[in-house]
């Protein structure tokens, strides 16, 4: 006698599908994001001028000033479009040398060299 199908047992197989992927789900919420051991940085418009911008980065970690990149950004209508990219120096200044329009502009600093990204306050020319 040849055995026929259980009845049920694809009930079963949801139900404990769906178990398993719900533990997953806790399990992948309860982990830290990634880089949340990453210093922080912080970016600041300093003086911003028809005739270009200046900024700091300020960091905890003497490794999160050097040698990042800053882009300059400002609003035109609802949409931000770059204005410039430049690099940081050793101790966290950066400057753009570049004629601005008048309007609303921020900068961020990437994320790297083991650091967060950040962006800065809007400011308006």
């Amino acid at each position: 006698m040849r055995a026929g199908p259980v009845r049920g047992s694809g009930v079963a197989v949801a139900l404990i599908t769906g178990a398993l992927l719900a533990g997953a789900l806790l399990v992948v919420a309860a982990t830290p994001a990634a880089g949340d051991d990453r210093p922080k940085s912080h970016i600041k418009i300093k003086k911003l001028r028809a005739t270009g911008a200046k900024g700091k980065i300020e960091s905890k970690a003497k490794r999160c000033l050097r040698d990042r990149k800053v882009t300059l950004f400002y609003y035109e209508d609802f949409v931000t479009r770059k204005a410039a990219i430049t690099e940081s120096k050793r101790d966290g200044r950066w400057k753009v040398r570049k004629s601005l329009a008048p309007g609303r502009y921020f900068a961020k600093v990437d994320r790297g060299q083991g650091c967060r990204y950040d962006v800065s306050s809007t400011s308006r020319l």
